[in-house]
């Protein structure tokens, strides 16, 4: 989380998806970055489209389930589901910034 919010702080267009481990934790660690953190149901609300394709990201339901990642540059994941991390890992168009035995952060080419 620490390198994702150093990743964001040299850029403060970067938006960070994260999954349902990581989003909340992120916020409550680094709260600068809030209102950049997609998905925190504490202050955002979101329409049944754009809820079901977060779900389909979080669970790589369906050919699309990525779909979720337009608008962000760093994604945040907990290594509690390694497939969907190494999912993570492998995605067209982004690189691994960071890994570690708890987490992943993927930056989307192109980026800092």
């Amino acid at each position: 989380m620490d390198v994702a919010a150093r990743i964001a702080a040299r850029d403060s267009s970067l938006r960070i998806l994260g999954d349902n481990y990581s989003g909340t934790a992120l916020l409550w660690l680094h709260p600068s970055l809030l209102g950049r953190v997609g998905f925190d149901a504490r202050m955002e609300q979101y329409s049944t489209s754009e809820l079901a394709a977060y779900f389909d990201f979080l669970f790589r339901s369906g050919p699309h389930w990525q779909r979720v990642t337009r608008g962000y540059g760093i994604i945040v994941a907990s290594r509690l589901r390694p497939s969907f991390a190494a999912a993570l890992a492998r995605l067209p168009g982004w690189h691994v910034a960071y890994q570690d035995g708890a987490g992943i952060v993927v930056v989307r080419n192109g980026q800092p």
